[in-house]
């Protein structure tokens, strides 16, 4: 039976290359999304893998307990456990992409063209969340984080000296000055290693099986080519935000984003 892969760039293909069957067997997916499209921990969980799902939409919430068997919490790993507002972007099939509890969001799914719903969803750190899904230290092969700008407060939850998963991917859209992310994670030992579309990957310093013996040389060579993507969505944001125009613009690239994807 051929084995099928759901990763919007691949990380699931990657990362069973990188792992081939061998322990840990556990997985952390935050910002869960669907749990189909574009999934990095779909092919695992297929795999037989332990996967812990965090997603604060409720309708996607909805289609994960359809779709997928792990462990669900449903809300926002944060910095802190409590409340806080998500603004869902609605219209399109694929707007949900850009939802978001950061402040401002509402006016950056605007100028998507998009409306925004408000909705209040929980909050915890990301220890709480894997102390409820009974994961044991040592035992995270994985973990991606895709929070649409929330990654330091999901990282200021999660405790990587204890849990030391060995490989973290993050979401970075950031340029030139970064989003703190790199400086966090090499705090607690990490190291850039490799970058897929818009995602960091860190694995442990001293984890040469991952991280290869000049890991910054290997993210660079794979950072030129994943950039030109982010430098082409940095222009679309520019041009979704031309008055008038700026909503069909929207609607040809989502459609375009949705293309690739599949």
């Amino acid at each position: 039976m051929t084995e099928r892969f759901y990763g919007q760039f691949g990380e699931d293909r990657i990362l069973a290359d990188i792992f081939q069957g061998t322990g840990p067997h556990t997985c952390v997916d935050v910002g869960a999304n669907d749990g189909v499209t574009g999934s990095v921990s779909l092919h695992f969980e297929n795999a037989g893998w332990s996967c812990v799902l965090i997603e604060p939409n409720p309708d996607l919430c909805a289609r994960l307990r359809r779709e997928r068997t792990a462990f669900l919490f449903e809300g926002a790993a944060s910095s802190t456990k409590g409340t806080t507002t998500l603004m869902l972007a609605e219209g399109d099939e694929l707007a949900h992409a850009v939802s978001s509890i950061e402040p401002g969001a509402e006016t950056s799914i605007e100028r998507l063209g998009l409306s925004a719903r408000a909705v209040d969803v929980r909050t915890a750190p990301l220890d709480d969340i894997l102390e409820e899904a009974g994961v044991s230290a040592g035992e995270i092969a994985f973990v991606s984080i895709d929070v649409e700008g929330h990654e330091l407060a999901v990282l200021e939850g999660f405790t990587l000296s204890r849990w030391r998963p060995r490989i973290v991917i993050v979401e970075d859209n950031s340029i030139l000055f970064g989003n703190g992310v790199r400086r966090v994670l090499a705090q607690n030992g990490y190291v850039r290693f490799r970058r897929t579309g818009v995602n960091d990957w860190y694995a442990g310093q001293n984890d040469i099986d991952i991280s290869g013996p000049r890991p910054e040389h290997d993210y660079l060579s794979s950072m030129v080519r994943a950039r030109g993507l982010m430098l082409r969505r940095r222009l679309s944001g520019v041009l979704v935000s031309v008055p008038v125009l700026g909503p069909a613009f929207a609607r040809v690239i989502r459609a375009a984003r949705g293309r690739n994807d599949d």
